[in-house]
């Protein structure tokens, strides 16, 4: 009757004696009687592996026992078979005790275990780690022959950064510094061991490089910007079972620029990182005090080209928030600023900060003639800022010879801004005035004068300025009848007075525009 029993139906009879308490004679039995079907000489492989995997410590322990005891009658292909299937039950499911296993590989699997342990095998076990597995797992990377099992600096990531079990990651540690001369290391491995906040790992770290930076010469650049790029972004970094908090980030950090970028690889960040992205991180929004004085530091100590910097970059850094980086980027453009074109002057000048401002507004007082241009003068006026317009007039009285009245008039007529336009009609009296002046500033005249919600002050400007082209010719006295009489059609009493003088003054010197017809409304 037992015979008909299969293994399954004994593990099913385990199972159901667990959900209704244990029952220890029908656990005794079944266990006796999985043990009993295991041949002494050729066992069952599989179902030993099932039994060794079964999370009953009892059942695991006779297993053992019997391998312990029957494995010297063994072939070394069925220890090889036995040890492969250990390594794959344990990559696929959980094993809650594999610290029961200990026995075996420091036992009668020590030699063949030796031959398969690799730094790759052991992400199996990492997948399903617990407190129950670290001497086990300790063991196992001890038994690692680099040799037979060559790895990679990440292979071994997960179990240097391991934050649960100390072991795991001091002889992780010992396992790199031993196989250092067979590993590839990477700049990326090499970055996300740097990146961490606890002491002993820092410590680590920092010898480790130290003492094998030689080898490393050829990754520094892409080292030093991996990290570099690290300690800009404020970002937490993708590594296997830490739960980073902001504490932990600013640790990690402060660790990365201040000993490693900061004292450890100072010379070589001082030569490969470039200027702009120290400019970068010190314009941050959210840089912190530390990082402000570390990229301070490294501006004072790198003394870079001025030529080789890119000049829009260093006008960029001209207009950012930290005032020491505008002073620092101000300093640097007093050795280049000749090579300024007028759109770099001009944006220079159109900045919130009122000290790159005012800097540039004694920097163009001091322009010779040949230096300013009308595009100057035309860009300083179409500014934002009521500030630079007034600048600009000042900047036509300097220069006097260097602007063309008329076409600065012309200019400040298409501006959006009140002021400008106002100024327009300052220039007017100074600008020469024929028939093609005249239709250019049309648009302008007809805008102010239909414009209802338009300033007065404009309107009365025009006038008075039409009072005065209309005594100068009759062909712009002409024009002047003929924008008045469609104004004068829509306009109110406000201003009917004055247009109908105009139009009555105009027609005196010229008799021969009485005949024009003037639409009055009523």
């Amino acid at each position: 009757m037992i015979s008909k029993l299969t293994t399954q139906d004994l593990f099913d009879l385990l199972e159901r004696n667990r959900d209704y308490g244990w029952l220890p004679d029908r656990r005794e039995f079944a266990i006796d009687e999985l043990i009993k079907r295991l041949d002494q000489n050729e066992p069952d492989i599989n179902l030993l592996v099932d039994i060794l995997s079964y999370d009953l410590s009892i059942l695991r322990q006779k297993a053992i026992c019997f391998i312990t005891k029957n494995s010297s009658k063994w072939t070394d292909a069925q220890i090889n078979c036995l040890i492969q299937m250990m390594l794959q039950r344990v990559s696929e499911e959980r094993i809650d005790d594999l610290d029961d296993w200990l026995p075996l590989i420091e036992g009668p699997l020590n030699k063949k275990w030796k031959q398969w342990a690799s730094v790759q095998s052991l992400k199996g076990f990492l997948k399903w780690s617990t407190w129950k597995c670290e001497k086990f797992i300790i063991q196992v990377l001890n038994h690692v022959d680099v040799s037979r099992y060559p790895y990679k600096g990440e292979d071994l990531l997960p179990l240097l950064l391991d934050e649960e079990y100390y072991g795991i990651a001091s002889v992780a540690r010992e396992r790199l510094i031993q196989d250092i001369k067979h590993i590839k290391i990477s700049p990326s491995f090499l970055v996300d061991i740097a990146f961490t906040f606890e002491e002993v790992k820092q410590e680590f770290f920092v010898n480790f490089v130290q003492e094998n930076k030689k080898k490393f010469i050829p990754i520094l650049p892409e080292l030093i910007n991996k990290l570099w790029n690290r300690i800009s972004r404020n970002d937490k970094p993708n590594l296997l079972n830490y739960r980073w908090d902001a504490q932990k980030v600013k640790k990690a950090q402060d660790f990365v620029r201040e000993q490693v970028l900061g004292t450890l690889l100072w010379p070589e960040v001082c030569q490969m990182i470039s200027i702009e992205k120290v400019f970068s991180l010190l314009s941050h929004e959210q840089i912190e005090l530390q990082a402000f004085a570390f990229a301070q530091r490294l501006i004072e100590t790198m003394q870079p080209d001025i030529n080789k910097i890119d000049l829009e970059k260093i006008v960029h850094f001209t207009h950012v928030r930290q005032a020491e980086v505008r002073r620092i980027a101000r300093n640097w453009l007093v050795q280049v600023i000749n090579q300024l074109d007028e759109d770099k002057l001009i944006a220079l000048v159109e900045t919130e900060w009122e000290d790159t401002r005012h800097w540039m507004f004694g920097y163009l007082k001091t322009l010779s003639d040949e230096q300013v241009t009308s595009r100057l003068i035309y860009g300083l006026l179409d500014s934002s800022y009521p500030e630079v317009q007034q600048f600009a007039k000042e900047m036509v009285q300097i220069y006097p010879t260097r602007i063309d009245v008329t076409e600065l008039m012309i200019h400040a007529s298409e501006s959006p801004s009140l002021e400008v336009q106002a100024y327009a009609l300052e220039l007017a009296n100074r600008a020469r005035w024929n028939i093609q002046t005249f239709k250019q500033m049309t648009y302008f005249f007809r805008k102010v004068l239909f414009y209802v919600g338009g300033s007065r002050q404009l309107k009365k400007r025009v006038f008075e300025l039409f009072q005065v082209l209309g005594m100068i010719s009759s062909e712009l006295g002409e024009q002047i009848l003929s924008m008045l009489s469609d104004v004068i059609r829509t306009s109110g009493k406000q201003h009917f007075e004055k247009m109908l003088w105009i139009i009555v003054q105009i027609q005196r010197k010229y008799p021969q525009l009485k005949n024009r017809s003037i639409m009055i409304k009523s």
